[in-house]
């Protein structure tokens, strides 16, 4: 599972305007989803966050997804916005320890603060 958090969101919102903060965030909709395969599951979970879930992906397979997701928001030139809009990632793997589908997404949110913490415009796993 992959949470993505749009770096800078509240200040962009302020300084273009909410329609154009809109409009980015369709804008990342659309490259989360030519970034993901058939198979994975990408949603919007509110106001800048998405979560994508990827079927079936080795951890390395995982790394090379959301990396090549990463970039691709960072290379994007958004409608409206003067420089970079950039995302952070957290990424928690599927495994026995999660007793709920709560604590794996739990996880993946304590990533996604550590790479904002770390910095922003990053992929940080859990």
């Amino acid at each position: 599972m992959l949470l993505i958090d749009v770096d800078h969101f509240k200040h962009m919102n302020d300084k273009y305007g909410h329609t154009t903060g809109d409009q980015v965030i369709k804008q990342v909709a659309e490259l989360n989803l030519a970034s993901s395969r058939q198979s994975d599951y990408v949603g919007h979970s509110g106001g800048e966050e998405f979560a994508l879930i990827l079927s079936v992906s080795p951890l390395i397979k995982a790394r090379e997804i959301t990396e090549r997701l990463r970039k691709n928001i960072a290379d994007f030139t958004f409608d409206g916005v003067d420089g970079d809009v950039t995302v952070s990632i957290g990424i928690a793997e599927f495994n026995a320890a999660y007793l709920s589908i709560t604590d794996w997404i739990n996880a993946a949110d304590t990533a996604l603060y550590n790479a904002k913490r770390q910095g922003r415009n990053q992929v940080v796993f859990a």
